[in-house]
């Protein structure tokens, strides 16, 4: 199962390379699935992967290659790595820390966010980025600012070349 984060965290990887190990891994589970329910000495429920992982796996190796035909005339904007709930999840967090050093209220409506928050979240992630970038350290913050403004991408593989390849 390790070729299914590979496929999204891995910058360096290829398109196809991405597309090829999801769905590696996308036949094998189906194939061990079938073979459990095949014999009737095991069960899906003690020697299978859980139903949650087992769909993931499907669900994402489909939405993989929808992202890169959608981004097939953008390919600069193909950025899997960030296609998880950890920025959203570090975000909120991010929303929840700002609020004032006197004030105990950690939670907020969606129309506070809005209005007061989410400006105040971007500017304070934007400068403890780039200030990490150019030396400055801060406590609590250990990346560095990620510029893909300028990211190269790679060419995009068209339909064919994604059916030969799962083929």
């Amino acid at each position: 199962m390790q070729f299914v984060p590979s496929s999204y965290l891995d910058k360096q990887l290829h398109p196809e390379e991405r597309i090829y190990r999801i769905w590696f891994v996308v036949f094998s589970v189906r194939l061990w699935r079938y073979w459990i329910c095949c014999d009737k000495m095991y069960t899906l429920s003690e020697n299978f992967v859980t139903l949650n992982c087992y769909l993931s796996a499907e669900i994402n190796a489909h939405c993989f290659v929808l992202a890169i035909l959608e981004l097939s005339d953008r390919p600069e904007d193909f950025k899997p790595w960030h296609i998880s709930s950890q920025p959203a999840e570090s975000y909120f967090r991010s929303a929840r820390s700002v609020s004032s050093s006197g004030s105990t209220k950690v939670n907020f409506t969606a129309r506070e966010c809005f209005v007061t928050r989410f400006a105040r979240v971007d500017a304070h992630i934007a400068l403890t980025a780039k200030g990490a970038k150019y030396g400055l350290n801060f406590l609590r913050f250990t990346r560095v600012f990620e510029d893909t403004r300028n990211h190269p991408g790679f060419a995009m593989p068209g339909i064919e070349q994604i059916n030969k390849t799962i083929m």
